[in-house]
């Protein structure tokens, strides 16, 4: 509870978090793009939790979500997110559609850099991308099937070759 303020504090700036433009348009690679979602996502659980706790008339209230901590914790934490500024309805839907649009675009055929069906193994990979330009405003220099991830193994960490997939995949999930 005596942390909830400070959690508050940073959420208010956390949940303006902006993806850059070649995320949003699934012109990145699946790790680091992979780890943006995977923060933007924990930082709406994170306003959700504290929303619940503040909008919490009892312990009883939360108790399933919090089962195994104590009512005189759920009581303390119920009371200090009552007090604390979180963020408004309008700046948590924005953050959500960001997110949502981040996530959709991986899984349509007009990304960038898509992902693709390997019927060779029966896997999904992702394509992979030649960036040209600089910082989020470039884009990516081939389309499928010019798949760069399927051409080398240093590509994308080894994406094409199924290479950590439960860390570029587990991010994106």
């Amino acid at each position: 509870a005596d942390l909830v303020p400070v959690i508050a504090e940073y959420l208010s700036d956390d949940i303006l978090f902006q993806l850059a433009d070649n995320t949003l348009r699934g012109a990145s690679d699946t790790y680091f793009s992979g780890k943006l979602l995977a923060r933007l996502a924990r930082v709406l659980v994170i306003a959700t939790e504290l929303d619940s706790l503040a909008e919490a008339s009892s312990a009883e209230d939360v108790r399933d979500y919090y089962g195994d901590a104590t009512t005189e914790m759920l009581e303390d934490s119920i009371a200090a997110a009552s007090k604390v500024n979180l963020p408004s309805s309008e700046k948590f839907d924005a953050a959500l559609d960001q997110l949502t649009k981040a996530v959709t675009v991986w899984l349509k055929s007009d990304a960038e850099a898509p992902y693709i069906y390997d019927e060779s193994w029966g896997g999904l990979i992702n394509c992979g991308c030649i960036y040209v330009g600089k910082g989020d405003r470039g884009h990516c220099n081939n389309t499928f099937p010019d798949c760069p991830a399927l051409a080398s193994v240093n590509e994308d960490f080894g994406n094409g070759y199924y290479n950590d997939h439960h860390y570029h995949y587990g991010y994106h999930v």
